[in-house]
Order: C-alpha cells, then sequence, then structure tokens
C-alpha cells in the first residue's frame, strides 16, 4: 500500500527520573518538496497503531491487522503531510500506550500520574518532531485506533496545547480530563456507531 514508502527510523529515549529507557521504531513519511530549503511549513499527523500492531518490526504499525490502513493510505497519496508512526512492544503491558493490560472493553479511564515509557517516548519523539521548523505548528494532528485510541486520547489529554486536531478511533479516556480539550476538534469513532 502506499505506506510502504514509509522511511525507517528509531527513537531512543531514556526516563530522567527513573532511568528506564526504551527504543521506539518509527516510520517517517515526508512530502514531497520537504527537504528544499522553500521556507514552506508542512501539517504534522502523529498516529498511534493498535495491540494488534505492537512488536519491532517497525512494519506493522502502518498496518491494521496486517491490512492496509486506509488513513496513512490516503495521507500518503494526497502528499502533503509529515506523518510519524512509532511502534510500542506487546509486553510486558507497561510498554503499550496505555497501561489497562488488553482490557479494551473498560471505556472510559482513571488517567495515570506518568505516562507509560512508550508514550512518554513518543511524546519526546514528537516534540523532537514540533522543533523542526519545517513543521506547522498549528496543524499538528493525533490518530490512533484501538489501544492507539486510547493512546490517542491519553497524549491529547497531557499535551493538549500541542494538538490542533485529533481523531481516536475505538478508543476510552479520562472523561475528567475533557474540561481541557474544550475547543480541539476531535472527530471519534467506535463500532459502526
Amino acid at each position: 500500500t502506499g505506506v510502504d514508502v514509509m522511511e525507517y527510523k528509531s527513537f531512543d529515549y531514556k526516563d530522567n527520573e527513573s532511568g528506564a529507557g526504551v527504543t521506539l521504531p518509527y516510520r517517517l513519511f515526508l512530502p514531497d518538496g520537504y527537504k528544499e530549503n522553500d521556507g514552506k511549513k508542512y501539517p504534522l499527523l502523529f498516529f498511534l497503531h493498535g495491540y494488534g500492531e505492537c512488536g519491532t518490526d517497525n512494519m506493522q504499525q502502518i498496518r491494521v491487522l496486517g491490512g492496509p490502513n486506509a488513513l496513512l493510505d490516503r495521507v500518503v497519496e494526497k502528499g502533503d503531510c509529515i506523518i510519524v508512526a512509532p511502534q510500542c512492544q506487546a509486553s510486558p503491558a507497561e510498554l503499550n500506550w496505555v497501561p489497562i493490560n488488553k482490557q479494551w472493553s473498560i471505556g472510559s479511564r482513571e488517567l495515570t500520574e506518568k505516562p507509560t515509557i512508550s508514550l512518554a517516548a513518543a511524546t519526546e519523539l514528537l516534540k523532537t518532531w514540533l522543533s523542526d521548523e519545517k513543521v506547522d505548528k498549528d496543524r499538528v494532528y493525533a490518530a490512533g485506533i484501538s489501544m492507539g485510541g486510547y493512546g490517542t486520547w491519553d497524549i491529547i489529554s497531557r499535551n493538549p496545547d500541542k494538538f490542533a486536531a485529533a481523531i481516536p478511533v475505538c478508543g476510552g479516556i479520562d472523561e475528567s480530563y475533557m474540561e481541557g480539550l474544550k475547543g480541539m476538534p476531535i472527530r471519534t469513532f467506535h463500532a459502526a456507531d
């Protein structure tokens, strides 16, 4: 699919307090013309995969259960947006985007004091891209599917000032954080409804 053109990258992260570290594989799409020095700014889509795409292969996170990822394929096809798609590991659960140990049916959930190490690493990866002068800081979007939908709610709840909009698919949120998301366009989906 179109996402196969995305570059293979990795990001090393170390938590300053605990000293724990993790390496996140990630895929990167840069629009045509990005490398030219023309002063143009590009939107950025930060995409978090679901549990079925966990691993270290740096391939599955741009798919959905091994099949095409319609959202990413469309964005790549359009060709005018930076895409950053990190990959977290399946186990232990602390390496997931959210620490709910595959209990996806819980719906809303209480936000933990700190994010998982993988979501903290993903947030730092995002910050490195936000320091790129070619990223339009007013057009940074978060999207995720299933566990990545939970991760999307988590990352926008912790960093509402960094995102212009979000698309969490099949995820849950700590509803006490909704107040801080007022004014952010959010398109959320769950099942056929």
